[in-house]
């Protein structure tokens, strides 16, 4: 007995302070718990039923390039239009909406075309780079697509209401004022915020009279002239003659989306073929008569 008495004490400790572990431990997990739902709490913008809306989230609804250009009031717009589809979105799924054949039959189809866009995407961004050299070895070997049908003039321009106002923007010029300024005051046209200019033009795209004046007129020489529009100071920057060849740095852009799009036609059908020979596909083009 007096051997059995310290073993049974011993035993009780043991169990004790197993129960007090356990009790911290609990604690320390319940503690645990309420500061993450604390903080989660903090971190929602909004809730609708049991589905909350974080800040975290809201960022990633706007595009990176304006991220920081989004000002509050836009944020707030967001999380409410962010509330009024969930209202709506909780409500169709209450009254089974998902359930009716034809609402799942466009939901399948619009996952599909979703997925298919988005295998599609990942196959052509793993080629996407272009390089200098693939873009000088293009504009070199495509000669003839870069060569102007029609002749095209380069012009920048001032467009006043009257008579007036045209004479005291050919004045500003005269006293060296810079034309980008001039423009940028006094054009009504909506170019004025460019400085005046209008890009490279053909015939087509002008009043008859503007054309007629640009081609008869020097390069680089303050100019005036009146059209329907109103009063114009206008000075030619570069005219370019049909058949001549567009420059290079003119037609980057364009060789890039010429070459990607020529790229992807010839991906996309390397792909679909790689994937023919792991799946069976089958056609009876005979069942559509």
């Amino acid at each position: 007995m007096e051997v059995l008495f310290p073993l049974l004490k011993t035993v009780v400790e043991v169990v004790l302070k197993r129960l007090k572990k356990g009790s911290f431990l609990l604690v320390l997990t319940c503690g645990i718990s309420l500061y993450a739902c604390k903080e989660e709490l903090e971190n929602t913008v909004a809730q609708v039923g049991d589905v909350q809306l974080t800040h975290e989230q809201v960022l990633t609804r706007i595009p990176k390039p304006f991220l920081n250009k989004v000002n509050p009031e836009e944020k707030h717009r967001m999380v409410e239009k962010w509330v009024e589809d969930e209202l709506l979105y909780q409500e169709a799924k209450n009254q089974k909406l998902d359930q009716d054949s034809a609402v799942k039959s466009r939901i399948q189809e619009t996952e599909r075309r979703l997925l298919i866009a988005e295998l599609i995407e990942r196959m052509y961004a793993k080629n996407a780079e272009i390089s200098e050299g693939d873009i000088q070895n293009y504009y070199n070997t495509h000669v003839e697509a870069f060569q102007r049908e029609q002749t095209e003039i380069r012009v920048r321009h001032i467009l006043v209401e009257d008579r007036t106002a045209l004479n005291t923007a050919m004045e500003r010029l005269r006293n060296g004022e810079s034309f980008d300024q001039i423009a940028r005051e006094m054009s009504k046209d909506m170019s004025a915020e460019n400085g005046g200019d209008l890009g490279v033009f053909t015939e087509d795209m002008v009043d008859a009279s503007f054309w007629e004046a640009c081609l008869s007129t020097k390069l680089a020489t303050p100019t005036r002239a009146t059209t329907r529009l109103g009063y114009h100071v206008f000075e030619v920057k570069d005219r370019f003659e049909a058949g001549s060849k567009r420059k290079l740095e003119d037609v980057r852009d364009e060789i890039k989306q010429r070459i990607l799009s020529e790229r992807r036609v010839i991906e996309r059908a390397k792909f679909l073929n790689e994937i023919r020979t792991r799946i069976k596909t089958v056609v009876h083009l005979d069942m559509l008569k």
